[in-house]
């Protein structure tokens, strides 16, 4: 007897909670804050905006400076026509072709190569080398 009530008063609740789920329509978008206590509406947030890097290989054809672990130098020109770069290090200077590279950028003719990021920059191949650990001035 118990069970021929129980699920008609079961199916009426069911039907009661959809119905007046039904009736409220959708809920507001969640950035749309409202009521008394909602308080003022905030812009987003914009991050900084990062640092133009003024020294960098394709940056500017100009030629940079770069100081290396040990008190190495030399200068590299980035940028050049055919997308070449200028290098003078150990009292030489070579102009090297463009090598592809997974990140930054790697110039070279196979016996001397300079790899170059940011302000960062190796040197190899050139006398009084490695250059290592180089950035710009």
């Amino acid at each position: 007897m118990i069970r021929r009530l129980a699920a008609p008063a079961l199916l009426s609740l069911l039907l009661a909670a959809c119905a007046s789920t039904a009736d409220r329509g959708p809920p507001p978008p969640a950035s749309a804050p409202s009521g008394p206590s909602a308080g003022p509406v905030r812009p987003p947030i914009k991050p900084a905006p990062k640092p133009a890097i003024k020294a960098a290989p394709g940056v500017t054809s100009a030629a940079l400076v770069y100081r290396c672990a040990g008190g190495k130098r030399f200068t590299a020109a980035w940028g050049l026509a055919d997308d070449k770069v200028q290098v003078s290090a150990g009292g030489m200077t070579k102009t090297l072709p463009h090598l592809p590279s997974a990140s930054g950028a790697r110039y070279g003719d196979g016996v001397r190569q300079i790899w170059g990021k940011g302000d960062q920059a190796m040197l190899e191949g050139f006398p009084g080398g490695p250059y290592k650990a180089c950035r710009t001035d």
